[in-house]
């Protein structure tokens, strides 16, 4: 059965940057230790999760009032495929108010090199309730859609909400 457990900040894992460093490219990733330390303020949570004593994932996210920024959700990869990422979801969508946002690289570069694992990423959330919004977060570099599971997205405090994450390390607009 999954269970989930808050990352403290003051703990060091292995497994759990293991998980982190393998699951997203560098340009994506934040200090670890900053994530943790952003747990300390109220509407940042990072959480592991098992399947008995085994670490099979995380996820971080950012709440506001009405809305949850889910900036990262890993499996590991020796559990992948195997239904993890969606019990982990459906974890976050049963202790977790109000609706819950991410984005993913953008589907509509069509001539991007990792094509098909943007449309198998974006299927995979679409299974598991999430529709895309219509809106894009740009950065220098990237392009990301804009994906929402429940009723009260909104782009003006979802931008809020990112600002208040970002602090003014990333600059982003979102269309």
């Amino acid at each position: 059965m999954l269970r989930a457990e808050k990352v403290k900040y003051f703990r060091s894992n292995k497994k759990l940057k293991s998980i982190y460093l393998e699951s997203f490219p560098k340009r994506e990733r934040y200090p670890l230790w900053r994530l943790k330390l952003m747990t300390l303020i109220k509407g940042f949570d990072f959480f592991s999760f098992y399947d008995d004593e085994r670490m099979i994932g995380l996820a971080y996210l950012v709440s506001s009032q009405n809305l949850t920024f889910l900036l990262y959700l890993a499996v590991d990869r020796s559990f992948r495929s195997k239904g993890y990422g969606s019990q982990i979801l459906q974890w976050i969508k049963g202790n977790i108010a109000g609706t819950i946002v991410l984005d993913i690289d953008t589907v509509r570069e069509q001539d991007a090199p990792d094509y098909e694992q943007r449309i198998s990423r974006k299927r995979f959330y679409e299974r598991n309730g999430f529709r895309d919004t219509g809106d894009q977060l740009l950065d220098d570099e990237e392009i990301y859609d804009v994906l929402a599971c429940g009723d009260n997205y909104n782009k003006e405090e979802y931008t809020k909400l990112l600002k208040r994450y970002f602090r003014g390390f990333y600059k982003f607009t979102i269309q």
